[in-house]
């Protein structure tokens, strides 16, 4: 069935306006959206039929309603929203989309539920031909599936319509939080939509698009409202025997079926965008090969996106499918760590060491993919005034009583630091008796290997040894763990060294037969810990990596303990708490499962999990938008912590900038008085106390008019503040000096 949209306007508004007959813009715009793929069928409803539209309403039958400009001033439509509110608060729930334009009103809340509904005010911003600007370049609303020519986007920049682009906007302060701005004009919203993650589709646009014919905007606010984000971009060559796969594809209106573009010419803005955005392309088998050779779509890929193909097969019960699949996995799993790092305070600190480790680990890791690096990503340089405190932790006796502390610090700063650690800060590791242990000799070893600088060679065999000989005695396997760790470490940095061709067998054997000599007691939870579960699946990927090639049964034992421990690590996901501790947790299981999803990448997987066409299942949210979601937050958390700091150093900058300005005002009263009473030849008693008595006088005056002056510049130190107050309550003279009017931090009224 052809999705519907219903258009709800004002009878006696078309009847009197000429710009306001819009039949003709919304059927342009749905052609518009018929080249994408969606064909939408609109239907008029005006005054007294809007009672009946509203009466059962449905996203099955009607995926979109639009509010046309004005349409609430018809006393029928809203009477219809008063009878029918309910109905249609329900209508949104259940996944229908609403498109409110211009209304010459004071509220929405005939429309929208409070969490939706934006505060309306006048017109703040002059009139002129400076454009609206957009608050995210890259919004769906301003690409999708129409470029939006924004230079138009001003007062008397429409093709038809009243002369000014709005009269009425939304209050920046009075959006709610499920509306995310799209087109601002000075301190005005323009345009809001509600954000990907929620279950309604909301569009609220103060300018009249449909008077002023701006089909490019009004296009992708209905292809918005009635079907919400794309997911899937079709390229097609017009051929008949695939035409059935895109009409399958586009079932659900999460499907973008577009032109195959020439492969000699570069992607169109609607194209480039969709590429950025999308979730899979699905390509004619013939340009299967040239497509995947593209610029644009190799970067698709490397941002987790999905190519695929299919043609009829030899065999006629089969199709063949060729598929490149991106690390989204990955993408998913930085995402959400950035995001938490971002909405987390505390963990930037040296005094939790292992924490420290985990989150600057995970975070050297992601940084090796420029892939990762979206908005809001948390990289190391934003963490290097962290090295100088490191190294003077290390330095200081007292704080090496923790060896293991130590080791982690030493980690940090190595990573920290591009690759720098002195060996004059870890040298005392080499003589510290608890290195006698095997495990943590092991992990000395590792950590002066970094400070070198240098391949260890022989640590493969080293670790070998010393397993096999105190195998046998091991009642657990912690030393297990801290051994693959410092594996995983120096293979991380580079710096672990082949061994002999037997070394990563013999170890990988004996890590086996360990592992299941001790099974985890909780699946869920894998071996001892989640946090010692990452570090065994670091380790198992290294030895797995360094197996030769006709040790098959040997990589099958190792896939297998793996595979269990990746396992654990996924289920375990759901338990992150966010706290500072928490935090690092989980960036210790993002570690391990990136390492793992690196090495063997399940992104077929990902295959059963697009959201594959189903018509009567609306699900509100997709790893694409809540991904996209992630790196909004982390990008305004990135934002909202670095105003902090720069207000934080203006506070600074303004409280030093104020004792000045007071110091150097009451030097200038106090000096010249100093100069005067030095000056007075003293006489009699009573006439000393006389003349000093009114020098005082005048010089406390001439303080308290300094004072003020500075304090209405704003220029006046607190304690200051409190000075002047006393003058004033005490010194006679001061009340000739003094209008009537508000003390500081009052508010004198308008």
């Amino acid at each position: 069935m052809v999705p519907k949209i219903a258009i709800i306007q004002d009878g006696t508004e078309v009847a009197r306006q000429s710009y306001a007959d819009i039949t003709g813009c919304f059927e342009r715009c749905t052609v518009a959206l018929s080249r994408d793929g969606v064909d939408l069928a609109v239907h008029t409803f005006t005054d007294e039929a809007v009672e009946h539209l509203l009466d059962h309403v449905h996203p099955d039958e009607y995926a979109c309603l639009v509010f046309a400009s004005n349409s609430l001033l018809s006393s029928q439509v809203n009477r219809a929203l008063e009878r029918r509110g309910p109905a249609l608060e329900d209508y949104l729930a259940a996944g229908g989309g609403v498109v409110i334009l211009h209304q010459l009103f004071d509220t929405l809340e005939p429309v929208l539920p409070h969490r939706l509904c934006p505060v309306l005010t006048d017109r703040v911003s002059p009139r002129g031909p400076e454009p609206a600007t957009a608050y995210d370049p890259e919004d769906l609303l301003l690409h999708y599936p129409l470029a939006v020519p924004m230079p138009t986007l001003h007062d008397g920049g429409p093709p038809a319509g009243p002369p000014s682009f709005y009269y009425k906007a939304m209050s920046s302060t009075g959006l709610p939080e499920s509306l995310k701005p799209v087109l601002t004009h000075g301190s005005d919203v323009l345009v809001a939509r509600s954000y990907d993650h929620l279950a309604e589709r909301v569009v609220v646009a103060t300018p009249p698009l449909d008077w002023q014919r701006s089909d490019e905007l009004l296009a992708n606010a209905l292809r918005f409202a009635a079907l919400g984000r794309p997911s899937r971009l079709v390229w097609s060559s017009g051929n008949k025997r695939t035409a059935l796969v895109r009409r399958w594809l586009g079932m659900d209106g999460k499907a973008s079926v577009r032109p195959l573009p020439p492969h000699d010419a570069p992607l169109d803005r609607v194209d480039r965008w969709l590429l950025d955005n999308v979730e899979m392309l699905a390509t004619p088998p013939v340009d299967y090969d040239a497509v995947q050779r593209r610029p644009e779509v190799i970067s698709f890929l490397g941002r987790g996106g999905a190519l695929v193909t299919t043609d009829n097969a030899a065999s006629p019960v089969a199709a063949r499918i060729s598929v490149q699949v991106g690390n989204h996995i990955e993408r998913s799993l930085a995402s959400r760590l950035y995001a938490e790092l971002r909405a987390t305070q505390g963990w930037e600190t040296i005094q939790y060491a292992f924490e420290l480790r985990n989150i600057v680990s995970a975070l050297a890791l992601l940084a090796e993919d420029p892939g990762n690096l979206r908005a809001g990503a948390v990289t190391l340089p934003e963490l290097a005034a962290l090295r100088a405190p490191l190294r003077e932790r290390l330095r200081i006796p007292e704080h090496r009583e923790d060896l293991s502390s130590s080791i982690a610090l030493a980690a940090s700063l190595f990573l920290l630091a591009d690759g720098w650690l002195d060996r004059a800060d870890v040298d005392w590791m080499a003589e510290d008796p608890r290195g006698t242990r095997f495990e943590v000799a092991l992990q000395i070893r590792a950590v002066l290997a970094l400070a070198d600088r240098r391949p260890d060679s022989g640590f493969l065999t080293a670790a070998r040894e010393g397993l096999t000989s105190h195998a046998p005695a091991l009642a657990s396997l912690a030393p297990v763990v801290r051994i693959l760790d410092s594996l995983a470490l120096l293979d991380q940095s580079g710096l672990l060294g082949p061994g002999e061709p037997t070394d990563a067998e013999e170890l990988s054997t004996l890590v086996c037969d360990l592992l299941e000599a001790h099974p985890p007691k909780d699946a869920a939870y894998g071996w001892l810990s989640v946090e010692a579960t990452a570090d065994l699946v670091r380790g198992l990927v290294v030895l797995l990596d360094r197996l030769p090639p006709d040790a098959s049964t040997l990589a099958d034992r190792l896939s297998e303990d793996l595979a269990v421990a990746v396992a654990a690590l996924h289920r375990s996901q759901h338990r992150y708490e966010r706290n500072r501790r928490g935090v690092a947790w989980l960036s210790r299981l993002t570690h391990a499962l990136v390492v793992a999803e690196r090495r063997f990448p399940i992104g077929l997987q990902r295959l059963t999990d697009l959201e594959w066409p189903a018509q009567h299942m609306r699900e509100p949210e997709t790893s694409g938008a809540a991904r996209a979601l992630l790196d909004h937050l982390s990008a305004e958390n990135r934002t909202l912590r670095e105003e902090t700091q720069r207000g934080r150093a203006e506070h600074r900058a303004a409280r030093v900038g104020r004792f000045t300005a007071t110091a150097l005002g009451a030097l200038l009263i106090t000096v010249p008085f100093g100069y005067v009473l030095a000056l007075l030849e003293i006489g009699r008693p009573w006439e000393m106390i006389t003349n000093t008595a009114l020098i005082s006088s005048a010089y406390l005056v001439l303080l308290y008019m300094v004072l003020s002056l500075l304090s209405r510049w704003r220029l006046l130190a607190g304690p200051a503040d409190a000075l002047r107050r006393w003058i004033a309550a005490n010194v006679t003279l001061t009340r000739l000096l003094r209008r009537p009017g508000p003390e500081r931090g009052q508010s004198s009224p308008v």
